[in-house]
C-alpha cells in the first residue's frame, strides 16, 4: 500500500505542480486577499489591514464577507516563503494532492482495495480537481477537510473517533457557504460510520454531533454581529428577487385575457411555482452530461472553457457504476442517495451567481469514486483479458489526458487572462519602473483597493511585510482607504486625473472619466489583452516603454514572456504594450 501511495502522490503532484510558476498567469482579487492575509498572520498575528484576528472566527474585512479560517491555515506554507505564483498557490496545490489520497481511502473502505485505488487514478488525472488545485480558491479545501472527516469517522474506532471534529470545525469556518451543510452532512456521515460498524460506539459519535450542533448553534447566535451577517440575504429563497423579477417578467409577457382564465396566472407564475422550477433547473444542471462532459460550467467566472469537468470516456464507467452500486452495495448506495442532495445544496441555496463547479464540489468527488466502482466492473467482467483492457483504458486516458493537458496549458492563459488579472501584474511591473526613474504616478479605476493589493503582491512589498514599519504602514493605508506607497496612488476620483505632463497617469476603463475621454494631445500607451488586443489600461505621459517601437497590435505569446518580472524591459514593452 505504501508504494502505491507514493506513486499515487507523484501521478498527482505532476499536473498540479507543473508550470504552476507560469500557469495561471496571475492571482485574481479573491485569491489575493488570502495570500497577503496569510502573510500578515504567519509575521504579526493580524491581516493586512491590521484590524483582523482569526480567533475571533469572524471573517476579515473585505467587499464580501470570505471564509474565516482559510489565512490561518495556508500560512504556514505562504508566510516564511518569498513571493512567487508558484509559493503562492503550493498551499492549495497540496490540498489537491492530499484529496486525491483521501479519495483512494475512501473508496478503499466502502468498496475494495483495487476500487480504491483506480478511484485514486481517476482523481489524479481528474480534470476538475487538477485545475481546482491550482487556485487559490477556499471551497476545494473546505470540501477536502469534509472529505477528511467522513475519511477519519469510518475508519477511526473508540474515542479517537472525536478526531474527526477538528477538520469538521475547520470545513465550517474556511467556507463561508459550509455552514449551509456542515450538521447534515455531520450527520450522515456519522449515521453510515456507526451502521458499518454494528452500531458500536455510539457515544463518540453522539459527542461529534453534540459537538457540530453546538458550533453551529453558537455560529448562528453571533451572526447578528459577524460581517458574514451580510451574505445570508443572498440566500436563494421564493423571496429572493431574482425570483420576483422573473415573475414581473413572465406575467408581462402573458397576454392579458379576461378571467377564469386570468386564473392561469396566478396558478402557474407566482414566488413559488417559479423559486420550485429554478431549483429544479439548477438540481438538473449540477449533472448535465454537457457539464460533466462537455462543456463544463457555463456560469462559473473560471472554468474549463471547452472541456467538461469529466472525460468523455467517463460517461460509460459512470452509468455502469450507478448500475453496481445499487444492485451490489445496497447500503453505500442508500448513503450516497441521501448525501448528494446535501452536498448539491450549495448550489440550490446560493442566491448570488450561479455556479456548480464549485458549490457542489463534492458531488464531482463522489461521482469519481462512482466511476472507479464502473472501471472496476468492466475489469471484472473481462477478467480473463485485464491486461489488454488496462492496456487499452490506460491508452484512452493517456490521449485524452493529453487533450485537457493542450487545452488548459496552451489556451488556458489567453481565455482566463482577464480573470486572473494579468493585466494588473503587467502593471504593477510598468509602476515600479516608472518608480525607478522618480516619476510621480496617478492610478485611475473603479476599484483602487484592488489595485493597491495587485502592487503589493508584484512590486516587491510583499517580502517586505516582515517588516514592521512597512507592515503597519500599508495597514494604515488599508484603514483610511488611502491607497498609496512611495510615488504610486491608486484612486477612483477622476479630478485628480494630471494633464500637465510631469505626472505619468494610468487609467482603467471600468472607471468613466469624461476629462480623459477628452484629452486627445497624447496618443497614449496601452497594456493590451493577449487574447485580443483590448485594453485594460491606457497610460499617459509614462516615460517606460516609449523609447521602444511597440506594435499596434498584440504580438504572439510564449510561456517565457509570462514571467513578467524576469523577462527583459525591452521584450516587455513590446509583448505587452500597443499604441493607440
Amino acid at each position: 500500500m505504501r508504494k502505491y501511495i507514493l506513486l499515487l502522490i507523484i501521478i498527482a503532484a505532476f499536473p498540479r505542480l507543473l508550470l504552476l510558476d507560469t500557469i495561471p498567469a496571475g492571482i485574481n482579487f479573491e485569491e489575493i486577499d488570502y495570500i497577503l492575509n496569510a502573510k500578515t498572520l504567519f509575521v504579526a498575528g493580524t491581516d493586512i489591514s491590521g484590524q483582523w484576528n482569526p480567533l475571533t472566527l469572524s471573517t476579515p474585512p473585505a467587499d464580501e464577507p470570505r471564509g474565516e479560517l482559510l489565512p490561518l491555515i495556508i500560512a504556514p506554507i505562504i508566510g516564511p516563503l518569498p513571493f512567487s505564483l508558484f509559493n503562492s498557490r503550493l498551499p492549495f496545490a497540496l490540498v489537491g494532492i492530499f484529496n486525491v489520497i483521501l479519495i483512494y481511502f475512501l473508496a478503499r473502505k466502502l468498496f475494495t482495495e483495487r476500487i480504491g485505488r483506480i478511484a485514486g487514478i481517476v482523481a489524479a488525472i481528474n480534470p476538475w480537481l487538477i485545475f481546482s488545485s491550482r487556485l487559490g480558491y477556499d471551497v476545494p479545501t473546505s470540501a477536502t477537510l469534509f472529505l477528511f472527516a467522513l475519511v477519519l469517522l469510518v475508519y477511526l474506532r473508540g474515542w479517537s473517533i472525536l478526531l474527526a471534529f477538528i477538520p469538521l470545525f475547520l470545513a465550517f469556518y474556511t467556507y463561508i457557504g459550509a455552514k449551509i451543510i456542515f450538521l447534515p452532512f455531520t450527520l450522515l456521515s456519522v449515521w453510515y460510520a456507526w451502521k458499518e460498524k454494528r452500531k458500536k460506539f455510539t457515544r463518540p459519535y453522539l459527542v461529534v454531533v453534540l459537538l457540530t450542533t453546538l458550533t453551529l448553534f453558537i455560529f448562528i447566535f453571533r451572526l447578528r454581529d459577524l460581517p458574514a451577517n451580510t451574505r445570508s440575504t443572498n440566500f436563494f429563497s421564493p423571496s429572493h428577487a431574482d425570483v420576483t423579477a422573473q415573475v414581473d417578467t413572465q406575467r408581462y409577457q402573458n397576454l392579458t385575457v379576461k378571467t377564469p382564465f386570468s386564473l392561469l396566472n396566478t396558478i402557474y407564475v407566482n414566488k413559488i411555482t417559479v423559486y420550485f422550477k429554478e431549483t429544479l433547473n439548477r438540481a438538473l444542471g449540477a449533472i448535465s452530461p454537457s457539464v460533466l462532459f462537455s462543456r463544463g460550467d457555463p456560469y462559473a467566472p473560471y472554468y474549463l472553457w471547452d472541456h467538461g469537468l469529466f472525460y468523455y470516456s467517463d460517461a460509460l464507467f459512470l452509468l455502469i457504476g450507478f448500475l453496481v452500486l445499487v444492485h451490489q452495495h445496497s447500503k453505500v448506495a442508500r448513503f450516497f442517495a441521501l448525501l448528494f442532495p446535501v452536498v448539491i445544496l450549495l448550489s440550490l441555496a446560493s442566491g448570488t451567481q450561479l455556479s456548480y463547479v464549485y458549490r457542489s464540489y463534492l458531488l464531482y468527488v463522489l461521482l469519481i469514486v462512482v466511476v472507479a466502482l464502473g472501471i472496476n466492473q468492466l475489469l471484472v467482467l473481462y477478467k480473463n483479458r485485464q491486461r489488454l483492457l488496462l492496456l487499452l483504458l490506460s491508452l484512452i486516458y493517456i490521449f485524452q489526458f493529453g487533450n485537457f493537458a493542450q487545452d488548459y496549458f496552451l489556451r488556458n492563459p489567453f481565455y482566463h487572462e482577464s480573470q486572473f488579472q494579468l493585466s494588473s501584474r503587467l502593471l504593477s511591473r510598468y509602476l515600479v519602473e516608472e518608480s525607478k526613474a522618480g516619476r510621480e504616478i496617478i492610478v485611475i479605476g473603479a476599484d483602487p483597493n484592488g489595485l493597491f493589493r495587485q502592487y503589493i503582491l508584484y512590486s516587491g512589498l510583499f517580502d517586505r511585510l516582515s517588516d514592521q514599519r512597512v507592515r503597519r504602514q500599508i495597514a494604515v493605508k488599508f484603514q483610511t482607504k488611502t491607497y498609496s506607497w512611495d510615488n504610486v496612488t491608486f484612486t477612483a476620483d477622476c479630478e485628480l486625473a494630471s494633464f500637465s505632463g510631469d505626472k505619468t497617469m494610468v487609467h482603467r476603463p471600468d472607471k468613466p472619466c469624461q476629462r480623459i475621454y477628452e484629452f486627445t494631445q497624447e496618443a497614449p500607451i496601452g497594456i493590451a489583452h493577449i487574447s485580443d488586443s483590448g485594453k485594460d489600461f491606457w497610460i499617459y505621459f509614462g516615460k517606460t516603454c516609449r523609447q521602444y517601437d511597440l506594435p499596434k497590435y498584440i504580438r504572439q505569446v510564449n510561456f517565457s514572456d509570462l514571467q513578467v518580472e524576469k523577462i527583459s524591459l525591452e521584450k516587455y514593452c513590446q509583448t505587452f504594450f500597443e499604441i493607440d
